[in-house]
C-alpha cells in the first residue's frame, strides 16, 4: 500500500513540507510508514525541515548521523 492510499500519512507529509510540524510522535517510529519508499520520504522531509521524530523510547533527529543509522536511513 502506497502513501497515496493513506490520507493520514499524506496529511503528515504535507504538514511537514509546509513547515507546520516540528515533532512527529508515534508509539513506534518504524510503523509510521508501511514501505521503505514512504519511510525514506518521511525521513528526508523531516531532515530538510528540522522535524524531530519521537516514539515510546526516544527522540530521533533525522539530521544526526547516529539517528539516521538507527532509523534505517543511509547517513549522508
Amino acid at each position: 500500500m502506497l502513501a497515496v492510499d493513506r490520507h493520514g500519512f499524506q496529511k503528515l507529509i504535507a504538514e511537514i513540507g509546509l513547515g507546520n510540524a516540528g515533532l512527529v510522535v508515534s508509539l513506534d517510529a518504524s510503523r509510521l510508514a508501511r514501505n521503505n519508499r514512504d519511510w525514506h520520504q518521511l525521513l528526508e522531509l523531516c531532515s530538510v525541515f528540522g522535524v524531530v521524530i519521537a516514539d515510546g523510547e526516544r527522540l530521533y533527529d533525522p539530521r544526526a548521523y547516529h539517528d539516521r543509522l538507527l532509523l534505517g536511513c543511509p547517513a549522508s
